[in-house]
């Protein structure tokens, strides 16, 4: 070195060239978003600090990486920095959970197994007992009511998992089988089988039928199975006989009768059709008859007949029972002057009615207009709709 003023001095420096080796770094594939520190890296040198980058030229520090890509990592010592190191950075994880129905309903032993849920293509099904559990449960496990997690996984990668909500129920017993009469037209909703509270009756057209009759499917002769479903369980199926026979219309009869003197349920008067017989009851109600030997009392009694099988509708009758009236005075009656029969009184009650004849057994009562003659005629009188005899 030379001074300013012309002299030269020796003076001796020490230059260091620190060279910082590269890391190393192979390509590396996670579930999810990884912070570098998570990477591995090796080749470090003691006390060198690593920074990654998302571009070999980029002064951006990167401190987690969520997307697949090429990343470039740097150590650096003392100041100074290697070279950037390419490395393959790959995030494989699945970000959805299988689909599932979050409802799921077994009966009787069931496993893991019988869960359903679809996985993504190329993926398997996991499940799990926690929303934590790492380790899925085996197929075989043996399900019981509660919740289960349900994951996909790509063999890497588990997705996150969906909580499925599981009831097992036990398989309730079949219905009992009781064999149906019927008349007329009925439905399959009236039939009751003394199933357990809170069981529904499920119809069906043969034992392997797979889709249940509407409750509102007429009966027909034939026979029908049925099984008894309980909190969602259905049981197995039985055979239900069933026998539907035909009905009647109701008899034919007038809906006002009268009767005078003791009469018995035999005497009262009604038409069956063919094939039919006809029976007497005091209520619409009552699938009772009345004994033919019954007497009869002023009232309302019904009317139906039966074919063998089956009673018809009723008809209402409504009964009058009377008794048949003394005879009038037959006292001769001597008229001075013009009369009618109508005007005739023979001290009859105030509700009695004469009936006159022109001859004993006369069946055409005259009228009472009719102009009394010199003769001999013949006089009844009727109370409540009875008739005395003739004097």
């Amino acid at each position: 070195v030379i001074s300013s003023a012309g002299c030269e001095v020796s003076q001796s420096v020490a230059i260091s060239n620190v060279l910082v080796a590269a890391p190393v770094a192979s390509a590396q594939a996670f579930c999810e978003e990884v912070e570098v520190t998570d990477i591995v890296v090796t080749g470090l040198t003691t006390g060198a600090v690593l920074k990654w980058f998302a571009t070999e030229t980029s002064t951006t520090e990167v401190t987690s990486i969520s997307t697949t890509g090429t990343y470039y990592v740097v150590q650096e010592h003392n100041g100074c920095s290697s070279v950037r190191v390419a490395v393959e950075i790959s995030i494989i994880g699945i970000g959805s959970a299988p689909t599932a129905d979050l409802s799921q309903i077994f009966c009787g032993n069931n496993t893991v197994a019988d869960l359903v849920a679809t996985p993504l293509t190329g993926n398997t099904i996991g499940w799990f007992d926690s929303a934590t559990s790492t380790t899925p449960l085996a197929v075989t496990t043996v399900l019981a009511t509660g919740n289960y997690y349900v994951s996909q996984y790509n063999g890497s990668c588990w997705s996150p998992k969906a909580e499925v909500s599981v009831t097992v129920g036990a398989v309730p017993a079949a219905p009992t089988s009781v064999n149906q009469d019927f008349c007329g037209v009925h439905t399959l909703a009236e039939i009751d089988l003394g199933q357990a509270s809170g069981a529904t009756l499920n119809w069906y057209a043969s034992v392997t039928s797979t889709s249940v009759l509407p409750l509102t499917t007429e009966i027909v002769t034939t026979t029908y199975f049925v099984s008894q479903t309980i909190d969602g369980c259905e049981s197995s199926r039985v055979a239900v006989p069933m026998t539907v026979e035909a009905v009647l219309s109701a008899p034919v009869s007038l809906v006002s009768q009268l009767y005078c003197n003791v009469i018995t349920i035999a005497d009262l008067d009604a038409t069956a059709s063919v094939g039919g017989t006809i029976g007497w009851f005091d209520s619409l109600t009552s699938t009772t008859p009345l004994s033919s030997t019954q007497n009869v009392v002023t009232g309302t009694y019904y009317v139906a007949q039966f074919n063998g099988a089956c009673w018809s509708a009723m008809t209402t009758v409504q009964v009058t029972v009377g008794s048949v009236p003394s005879a009038p005075n037959n006292a001769a009656l001597q008229l001075c002057g013009s009369y009618t029969l109508g005007q005739l009184s023979l001290g009859q009650p105030n509700n009695a009615i004469l009936n006159w004849y022109a001859t004993q057994t006369s069946v055409a009562t005259l009228p009472l207009t009719t102009n009394a003659v010199t003769g001999v005629y013949y006089v009844s009188q009727s109370i409540g709709g009875c008739e005395s005899a003739r004097v």
